[in-house]
C-alpha cells in the first residue's frame, strides 16, 4: 500500500481490509521497494462494536435514568463516553454486549441520537420509539 511520509519520524499508511480474518499483523516499512524494515511492530484488528437496542428507550428531561445499551464487541478496560445529542457521560462496560449509561438533564423533550464512544471508535444508536 502506498505510504505518505510527513516527515523524518512519521508517515500514514493506509490498513489492508483484513480478508484473511487475523487478530494480528506486523508492520513492514520499505521506502526504496528493496529494503524492509524488520522491527516487528504489531498492529491489531478488531471488531466494530455495533449498538443493537437500548432499554429503556426514553426518560425525563431531569435525566439520572439509568440506560442499557445493548450491542456486540463492545471492548472492555477502555474509558467509555455516553453521548445523549451533544451532552457527555460517563458509562459502564458490562460485557461484551451490554454498557450502561446514566442519562443527564436534556433541555427539552424529544427524539435524541444516543452514541457510545470508547478510545475514538463511536457507535451510534437513534431511538425510534420514544424520546429519552
Amino acid at each position: 500500500m502506498p505510504m505518505r511520509v510527513v516527515n523524518s519520524t512519521k508517515a500514514y499508511c493506509e490498513v489492508p481490509p483484513n480478508v484473511m480474518h487475523i487478530d494480528s499483523t506486523f508492520v513492514e516499512v520499505a521506502l526504496n521497494n528493496r529494503d524492509w524494515t524488520d522491527d516487528n511492530v504489531p498492529y491489531f484488528y478488531y471488531r466494530p462494536s455495533k449498538i443493537t437496542n437500548v432499554d429503556p428507550a426514553e426518560g425525563p428531561t431531569r435525566g439520572n435514568t439509568t440506560v442499557m445499551v445493548y450491542g456486540l464487541n463492545f471492548t472492555p478496560g477502555k474509558k467509555i463516553i455516553c453521548k445523549f445529542d451533544n451532552i457527555k457521560t460517563r458509562g459502564k462496560f458490562i460485557s461484551m454486549s451490554q454498557i450502561k449509561c446514566v442519562s443527564p438533564p436534556h433541555p427539552a423533550a424529544g427524539v435524541v441520537d444516543l452514541a457510545i464512544s470508547y478510545e475514538g471508535e463511536d457507535s451510534r444508536f437513534q431511538s425510534e420509539t420514544a424520546p429519552f
